[in-house]
């Protein structure tokens, strides 16, 4: 637990690769360690290397087949890479296991506005801010996706009310 633990402090501080560093170490004495599973994908996705995150999620779903936040995790970071298709599959995954989970949901509108769905974008963000109001990034995805709908008003709103909860969204 000492190199999970200096790993994720390690990350805290943004120095990214000596948190890989343990969390890889972790792993290579413990292949089905969870938490630096989880801990060293975020890391790589930050990082942009997301062939490594999604490596790192397809081991965790083949450890944790039903947990949807591994599916809802990989779908953000395949909709990165850009696999939009990959990406909606699981998120859909995630969405089997926990019908209405927000973090699939909010995934999956991200997904969604990446493919150019924008109303289903919506749709999604919609059912994430009634649920969580304060949730930044689905105010702010929300507004890229009226943006792009020709809502500017809207857009402009969404937008603002997610830099006032998060000046870095």
């Amino acid at each position: 637990e000492y190199l999970v633990n200096r790993g994720i402090a390690y990350r805290q501080g943004g120095k990214y690769d000596l948190a890989i560093a343990d969390y890889s170490e972790v792993i290579r004495r413990v292949p089905n360690h969870v938490d630096a599973h989880v801990s060293r994908a975020f890391a790589y996705m930050v990082q942009g290397q997301f062939d490594a995150a999604i490596a790192d999620y397809t081991a965790l779903i083949r450890l944790e087949p039903n947990n949807a936040d591994h599916y809802a995790n990989r779908c953000i970071v395949l909709t990165r890479a850009g696999k939009l298709e990959d990406g909606l599959r699981d998120c859909e995954r995630a969405l089997e296991f926990f019908p209405g989970d927000l973090h699939a949901l909010e995934s999956r509108g991200y997904a969604y506005l990446k493919s150019a769905q924008y109303a289903l974008a919506i749709a999604d963000y919609d059912v994430v801010i009634r649920a969580s109001p304060a949730s930044p990034d689905a105010l702010y995805g929300r507004g890229l996706a009226k943006m792009h709908m020709g809502d500017n008003a809207g857009s402009s709103a969404d937008m603002e009310a997610a830099k006032r909860l998060d000046p870095m969204v």
